[in-house]
């Protein structure tokens, strides 16, 4: 039974790393400084087999706070919101509400790369950020996980924040 179960998870995790490497749609930036705030920009790459991409949703991660959702030219944008207790004091007033889902609406063609972006909160907290997104197609979608790594702010380097190193 023991056996079973290591070649059951072996081959669970064989098909998590192939499809991963076979993602559609990826973070431009893969890792960045705890607590900063993030141009995120989700790249997607292609469509679903011959068929154009009609819509991208990405979840957020709870920690993780939007502060902005961007226009997109021809693309409709909305987000799925939760209430935020207690408020979250920014430069640019209170928050009131957590986004947990983003979705752009549009057509993307097969053969044609796009980025859609959203300017985020990220938490003080090291290690990875899941982004679970959902490309949907005219037949068909395509799952993929992008991945942040949260990283110290003295390792992450330069990345043109805008924000100077004391």
């Amino acid at each position: 039974m023991r056996r079973l179960l290591g070649t059951l998870y072996l081959i669970a995790a064989a098909a998590l790393l192939s499809s991963q490497a076979l993602a559609h749609v990826v973070l431009t930036e893969t890792s960045f400084e705890a607590g900063r705030t993030f141009a995120a920009f989700f790249k997607v790459d292609e469509g679903c087999g011959n068929s154009p991409t009609v819509s991208l949703e990405v979840s957020i991660p709870e920690s993780v706070i939007v502060l902005e959702l961007p226009a997109k030219p021809a693309w409709a944008v909305s987000a799925s919101r939760v209430p935020l207790s207690p408020p979250l004091a920014t430069e640019r007033g209170p928050i009131r509400e957590r986004v947990t889902a983003v979705t752009w609406r549009g057509r993307l063609d097969v053969n044609t790369v796009d980025q859609f972006g959203l300017l985020v909160k990220l938490p003080e907290s090291m290690g990875p950020l899941f982004f679970p997104a959902i490309q949907r197609c005219e037949r068909g979608e395509a799952r993929s996980t992008p991945v942040l790594n949260l990283v110290p702010a003295e390792e992450a380097g330069t990345h043109g924040t805008g924000h100077d190193h004391h």
